[in-house]
């Protein structure tokens, strides 16, 4: 009977004392007075540029009648109020583009975005000369008190292999040859 005893007390000891054991490595993290938590942010608008992008719309390469051939690309923007907070309709914005630091689009805008996660995407069309380094700036102002303001702008360097991506010219099928039967 003592055996039976033992045996029974051995696993009730190891269960308490792995109990015991797990309870003392757990350490709680008082916050000392001169650790304060973070201030919640306060909400804010913030008009931010997520996308800019230039797509071909035609070209003058290859047209032997041109000397010096140019491009016509479609440019897109997506702006979107990144914030927390709704953009009064009445908020005015002033939108730049420019190319190779000449602006070629200026207009004030209102109306542009309004709630959090709203988008607006702005549609340009431009010609360039064909194979020289072209870069498009945008920039968007607003007298908006923005939780960031680094995000307003974008710039975009048109690069001419994505823009005319090579062709693949794969040799003319060779006509099937039949062989001739002889009788």
């Amino acid at each position: 009977m003592k055996n039976n005893k033992a045996r029974l007390f051995v696993p009730v000891f190891l269960f308490l004392s792995g109990a015991l054991a797990v309870m003392g490595q757990t350490k709680g993290v008082s916050p000392t007075q001169s650790q304060k938590p973070p201030a919640p942010k306060p909400p804010c608008a913030d008009v931010a540029v997520v996308s800019f992008t230039a797509r071909l719309i035609s070209t003058q390469v290859g047209d032997k009648s041109v000397e010096f051939p140019h491009d016509t690309v479609a440019l897109e923007a997506t702006l979107s109020n990144t914030g927390t907070l709704a953009i009064s309709r009445a908020t005015s914005y002033h939108v730049e583009l420019s190319k190779n630091g000449e602006a070629i689009y200026t207009r004030d805008e209102i109306e542009l975005l309004l709630g959090p996660g709203t988008r607006r995407t702005l549609h340009w069309i431009d010609t360039f000369p064909h194979n020289q380094k072209t870069t498009y700036a945008l920039s968007v102002t607003t007298a908006l008190t923005e939780c960031r303001k680094d995000n307003n702008q974008a710039t975009l360097t048109i690069d001419e292999k994505k823009l005319h991506p090579v062709k693949v010219n794969l040799p003319p099928k060779a006509a099937a040859k039949t062989p001739i039967k002889r009788p």
